[in-house]
């Protein structure tokens, strides 16, 4: 794993990944390395190493997405309940359904 500063010569940012799932807020793009020279110095741990330490951050970075899933799933749930007493259908509020009723049920416990 290395360091390459912005400026080096060689480096560029290619084309931007525009149309991707999951967290469209995060700039994505390619990174072109064409003849870039990296000094030794800009070394980041042990040689050879990059693959273990990449796969830590990528278990790192799975458990907050799954934190940030779950905060997402609850405040939906948190909605649907809220909705389902405020609708109403034929003078009595959906909540009182069965099949919303299930519905909400079934989110809770997903």
């Amino acid at each position: 794993l290395f360091l390459v500063e912005k400026d080096t010569e060689g480096f560029r940012l290619g084309q931007q990944i525009k149309d991707k799932c999951g967290m469209r807020a995060s700039m994505t793009a390619e990174l072109v390395f064409d003849n870039c020279r990296v000094p030794a110095q800009n070394l980041v741990g042990v040689e050879h190493k990059a693959a273990a330490c990449m796969m830590r951050n990528l278990e790192i970075e799975r458990l907050g997405l799954a934190a940030m899933s779950c905060g997402i799933a609850r405040r939906c749930v948190e909605l649907m309940v809220r909705y389902s007493g405020e609708r109403k259908a034929f003078g009595e509020e959906l909540r009182n359904f069965g099949q919303i009723q299930r519905l909400v049920g079934e989110s809770f416990a997903g």
